[in-house]
């Protein structure tokens, strides 16, 4: 089987790519774990039987999210 070979050009951009899609991707778990933990100290003040718009206030989320949670 005969291997296609790459320019240098075609190289120097699949690794630039490869590169993007790596940090997209870093970037992209990131926002999940954070909002992860918003969701997670959500459910804690939840828990605590604080007041819905004190808990967006303090994490950030929406209203509808909290409410989202509380039902779940």
């Amino acid at each position: 089987m005969i291997e296609p070979t790459l320019s240098s050009l075609q190289k120097t951009r699949y690794y630039r790519d490869l590169k993007a899609m790596e940090k997209q991707n870093i970037q992209q778990g990131l926002q999940q774990g954070e909002r992860k933990k918003q969701e997670a100290i959500a459910q804690n003040m939840l828990a605590e039987g604080l007041d819905i718009a004190l808990i967006a206030k303090v994490t950030g989320l929406s209203q509808r999210a909290i409410k989202a949670l509380q039902n779940a």
